[in-house]
């Protein structure tokens, strides 16, 4: 029997993630990673140390990256001691992975389908043609489940029919956590074979959503915003927590058409956001990965814990000044 390692996100994406690794590789808890967005350095030790471990031999198992991809600087390691390295991700900042797995290449957009591609609807992919087999796989739920969260993940749910059960699968995602989520809709799928959405979901996504959209107004008329001009594109600039910032980020740049870019500070632990609506702007490659992040071309992000590591005590100012220097100087 083959044996995995699973590395993926703890956003909904990363979770679709999880739970088709958890049923379909039988990849053990212990070898199930999951990561915030620009922390994979930290994972990747962890990943290596798990050598140290009497019935973990390396060189047997496959390792999985699923909405994510190992750092540069690892891979060549990654290649020498796992048995085969798979590379399930969109993040277009990441196509340097083919220089060091040929076989294995970022797909951020599917031409053949006219659509754009998730790190789940692109693993969903990969097993039904390595793992499960197409003439063995019946689960109508299972391709919905994953298609709603291709949809709010590449933000095609503005053109879907389904569009809303996309937002509300994200909205549900947020309500009970990563854990929780993983948990309950692996049970849903895969054990009771019930639908993805209960009539009990529904009423609490309503009441989230009803208090979402006061909290959106509320959170724009707020002091711990600034805006200035970086790469000749008007910037608002806004302290976030950890809640996330593309559905607030989608609703104020849709609100406030005179901004180009949104980008959501949390300096607590050195977070930075960016995002935008223009076709014509590519904050992954502008804004994100000057910084050492990555993402996509209208959502990335970057992580700066040293930069902002003395500055979350003192004056909202601080941080505003911080980002812009950081953004206007590094290239």
């Amino acid at each position: 029997m083959e044996k995995y390692v699973l590395v993926t996100h703890i956003d909904l994406d990363g979770s679709a993630c999880e739970i088709l690794g958890r049923k379909y590789l039988q990849v053990d808890w212990r070898l199930c990673f999951t990561v915030d967005n620009c922390e994979v350095g930290d994972l990747m030790k962890k990943i290596f140390e798990l050598e140290e471990l009497p019935y973990c031999n390396l060189s047997e198992y496959t390792i999985v990256f699923a909405d994510i991809a190992p750092p540069e600087q690892y891979c060549k390691t990654l290649s020498e001691k796992f048995k085969k390295v798979i590379v399930c991700d969109h993040h277009i900042t990441n196509d340097y992975i083919s220089d060091y797995f040929p076989d294995q290449k970022i797909v951020s957009y599917n031409p053949s389908l006219k659509r754009k591609e998730c790190g789940a609807s692109l693993l969903w992919k990969w097993l039904k043609e390595n793992v499960i087999g197409e003439s063995e796989y019946v689960n109508e739920e299972v391709d919905y489940f994953v298609e709603l969260t291709r949809l709010y993940d590449t933000w095609e749910w503005k053109n879907s029919s389904i569009g809303k059960e996309a937002l509300d699968l994200n909205t549900l995602h947020s309500l009970v956590g990563n854990i929780h989520f993983v948990k309950v809709m692996y049970h849903r799928l895969f054990i009771a074979e019930e639908s993805v959405f209960t009539i009990d979901d529904h009423m609490y996504i309503n009441a989230a959503n009803s208090k979402e959209e006061k909290r959106f107004k509320d959170a724009s008329t707020k002091d711990d915003n600034h805006c200035a001009v970086i790469h000749d594109l008007m910037c608002y600039i806004k302290i976030i927590g950890p809640e996330g910032v593309s559905k607030y980020a989608d609703w104020f740049l849709s609100t406030h058409k005179e901004y180009d870019v949104y980008i959501g500070i949390n300096p607590k632990d050195g977070t930075v956001s960016f995002r935008t609506q223009r076709d014509d702007v590519n904050v992954a490659k502008m804004f994100a990965k000057p910084l050492g992040g990555g993402g996509h071309a209208k959502a990335a992000g970057a992580t700066l814990k040293e930069e902002f590591a003395f500055l979350y005590r003192k004056y909202l100012m601080d941080s505003f000044d911080k980002i812009v220097y950081l953004l206007q100087n590094k290239q």
